[in-house]
């Protein structure tokens, strides 16, 4: 499997975060499980890690730079 360039992530990530802010901010990662499942994980310490999407409003909400 050949790496994904860092935009190509990021679509992903938008794709997975339905709209919500999470898709468009610097502290979401998008992980993957062992049967292929994907979610939005928040690396913010102050914020839950597995997010209710769509997220509309954060106080952490950071652009992606």
């Amino acid at each position: 499997m050949t790496p994904k360039s860092p935009s190509e992530g990021r679509e992903e990530l938008q794709r997975a975060a339905l709209g919500g802010l999470c898709g468009a901010c610097a502290h979401a990662r998008l992980v993957r499980s062992s049967r292929g499942s994907r979610f939005v994980r928040c690396a913010h310490p102050d914020t839950p890690k597995y997010p209710g999407l769509p997220v509309v409003r954060c106080a952490a909400f950071a652009g992606t730079p």
